[in-house]
């Protein structure tokens, strides 16, 4: 399998990404990392502790596989993550049992359904409340959050944007959400 990289987002915004799951699940220099679905591999850069996962032929992982089956023992990481992946997957929950089962603790970043179809390629978009739902499965919730205002939604003008920051709930408006949680058990 090939995938596009160019329709992904930039090397900036996916390391906003990467970062932000990073201070939910308080990641140190020192964990073990697992980066499921790590496309061109933009974590590496910041943790030298890291191995990638993919599926695609054309991505920079450390190791071609499928998300769903990780030829992992069980606890072997102290985290996993994953990027704008479950969208793409079509049965997510394999996908997080599976992280769930190699690690401690799990984050899970996606785009919001909330701000529109994003992509053809995506099966299904999530909510902040269903990806919640999701990881509650499997983890005790550490923390969740949002990436930046909508594109839609960006104003020069810090007075108007402060006013619809506070008018238009952040879980609307947001490109994506990030949710990190400690692994049952």
């Amino acid at each position: 399998m090939y995938y596009d990289y160019s329709k992904s987002s930039n090397y900036y915004d996916a390391l906003y990404s990467y970062l932000e799951l990073a201070r939910l699940l308080r990641i140190t220099q020192n964990d073990l990392v697992l980066d499921v679905g790590c496309g061109l591999n933009h974590l590496k850069r910041v943790y030298r502790n890291l191995i990638g996962v993919d599926i695609a032929r054309n991505s920079k992982a450390d190791i071609l596989v499928d998300c769903r089956m990780l030829p992992f023992r069980d606890k072997s990481f102290d985290v996993a993550i994953s990027v704008s992946v479950i969208e793409h997957i079509n049965n997510p929950e394999l996908m997080l049992r599976e992280m769930c089962r190699v690690a401690r603790k799990v984050g899970i970043v996606t785009v919001n359904k909330f701000t529109g179809k994003h992509d053809h390629r995506h099966l299904k978009e999530y909510s902040i409340f269903e990806l919640l739902g999701l990881m509650r499965k499997y983890t005790d919730i550490l923390g969740w959050g949002f990436g930046g205002i909508g594109r839609k939604y960006r104003f020069r003008n810090k007075f108007l944007k402060m006013i619809v920051n506070w008018l238009i709930p952040q879980w609307i408006v947001s490109e994506w959400i990030a949710a990190a949680g400690k692994v049952r058990g």
